[in-house]
């Protein structure tokens, strides 16, 4: 699981890098479009899998009831 939770730490220090440089580079008049673009495609690539590992690392955590758990 401590993999799976650095996974989601290395992603959301990524997104958030993306996110600054955009942020920058749309400061400039004269930014390439297309690279923004795909900056923006990349950055919800990251928060998607951000979302889906978090899923997962929820789902490890849970996947055990306890064993009484029926009884209520």
């Amino acid at each position: 699981m401590g993999d799976v939770s650095n996974r989601i730490r290395h992603l959301e220090e990524m997104h958030r890098v993306l996110d600054l440089k955009i942020t920058e580079m749309e400061k400039h008049p004269h930014v390439e479009e297309s690279k923004v673009a795909e900056l923006k495609r990349q950055k919800l690539k990251y928060k998607d899998e951000i979302a889906r590992l978090t899923r997962v690392e929820w789902e490890e955590k849970h996947e055990r009831l306890p064993e009484d758990f029926n009884d209520h």
